[in-house]
C-alpha cells in the first residue's frame, strides 16, 4: 500500500514542481521569442507567465502518465499500486484536462489580451537575409528606406523600398522568434519537431467543445498513453524498459500529430472506403486514429496483465 500511495505523491509533486518550473523557464522563452531589437524587453510579465502556465500545464497533462510508468520501472508494485495509477489516469485526463480548458476559457473571457506581439520590425538594425544583409531606415513602408547589402563577390549595396516584403520573409524564417539572429544564437536552424503539442491541444479543446463522444475520441490517445504502464517491465533490463517507454510516447504523439494536421491522408481515406468504419464519423474526429489508439491501448494493457500472471505464478 505505501508503493501505492507513494505513486500517487510522485504524480502530485512531479505535477506541481515541473508546472512551477516549467512556467517559469517557458515565460523567458516566450518573451525572448517575442522580443524585436529596439524595443523594451520585459520578463516575468503577468501575461507572459499566464501565457506559459497554461501551455506547460497541457504539456505535462500529456507526459505525467508516462513518466508515471517511467517510475514503475524501478518501483514495481502490486494490484493498489496499479489502481492508484488508473485513479491518476483518471484524475489526469477527466477532470484536469477539461478542467484546465474550462479555466483557460475563463481567464481569456476576464482578460481579452494576451501577449502583445510586434508586427514590425524596427529600424536602425542590420539584421540577415539569407546570405546578405537589410538595413531598415525607418517604418515608412512607402519611401525607399531600405539599404540592401549584397554580400556576394562584386555585390552592390542598393536602397529600395521593399520593406514590407523584406520583413514579413525575416520574420517567417526567424520563426518562433522575430529576430532571425536570436534565432541564429539559439542554433534553432533546421531543427524540425515531430510531435507538435499546439496541434495536440487545439484538437482537445475542439473535440471538448464539441460535445462528449467527441471527447472521448480523443482521449484515446490517453488510453495508449496511460497503457504504457503495462510495459514498463516488458523488457529484461530497467534501461531498456526506460528507453522503450520514452519511445513509444514520443511515437503515440507523433502519430496523432501527423494524423491531426492532415498527413496520412491517402491512407486514411482508403481505410476509410472500407466502410466499417464510416459510421464513426458523426461521433468522433478521426475514427481511424480512434480506432489505432484503442487497440495500441488494449494490446499494452494485455501485454502488462500477461507478465503480471507470469510474475505472480513464479513467486507461488
Amino acid at each position: 500500500m505505501k508503493k501505492a500511495l507513494k505513486i500517487l505523491l510522485v504524480y502530485l509533486a512531479a505535477l506541481i514542481v515541473s508546472l512551477i518550473i516549467g512556467t517559469f523557464f517557458y515565460s523567458l522563452f516566450i518573451s525572448v521569442s517575442n522580443y524585436v531589437y529596439g524595443y523594451e524587453l520585459k520578463f516575468l510579465s503577468q501575461q507572459t507567465i499566464t501565457d506559459a502556465f497554461f501551455y506547460v500545464l497541457y504539456f505535462l497533462i500529456f507526459i505525467i502518465c508516462p513518466f508515471i510508468a517511467y517510475y514503475r520501472i524501478r518501483h514495481i508494485g502490486g494490484v493498489p499500486q496499479t489502481l492508484f495509477y488508473i485513479l491518476i489516469c483518471l484524475i489526469n485526463w477527466l477532470i484536469l484536462f477539461p478542467g484546465t480548458i474550462k479555466l483557460e476559457e475563463f481567464y481569456l473571457s476576464k482578460n481579452k489580451t494576451s501577449v502583445k506581439e510586434i508586427s514590425e520590425l524596427s529600424p536602425g538594425y542590420f539584421r540577415n537575409y539569407n546570405d546578405d544583409v537589410v538595413y531598415f531606415l525607418d517604418n515608412d513602408t512607402e519611401s525607399e528606406n531600405v539599404i540592401f547589402i549584397d554580400k556576394s563577390e562584386g555585390g552592390k549595396v542598393s536602397l529600395t523600398d521593399k520593406k514590407h516584403f523584406y520583413e514579413k520573409r525575416i520574420m517567417k524564417s526567424a520563426a518562433p522568434f522575430k529576430e532571425i539572429q536570436i534565432k541564429e544564437n539559439f542554433h534553432q536552424k533546421g531543427i524540425s519537431l515531430f510531435v507538435n503539442l499546439d496541434t495536440l491541444i487545439t484538437q482537445g479543446k475542439q473535440a471538448y467543445n464539441k460535445g462528449i463522444s467527441f471527447f472521448l475520441g480523443f482521449l484515446s490517445i490517453a488510453l495508449a498513453l496511460c497503457s504504457l504502464y503495462g510495459m514498463s517491465n516488458f523488457l529484461k533490463w530497467r534501461a531498456t524498459n526506460a528507453c522503450f517507454d520514452i519511445l513509444c510516447t514520443v511515437l503515440i504523439l507523433t502519430v496523432n500529430t501527423y494524423v491531426y494536421r492532415g498527413y496520412y491522408g491517402v491512407l486514411i481515406f482508403k481505410i476509410m472506403r472500407l466502410n466499417f468504419l464510416t459510421w464513426m464519423i458523426d461521433y468522433v474526429d478521426q475514427p481511424v486514429l480512434v480506432v489505432l489508439n484503442i487497440l495500441i491501448a488494449l494490446v499494452f494493457t494485455v501485454i502488462g496483465i500477461v507478465k503480471f500472471i507470469i510474475r505472480k505464478a513464479k513467486k507461488a
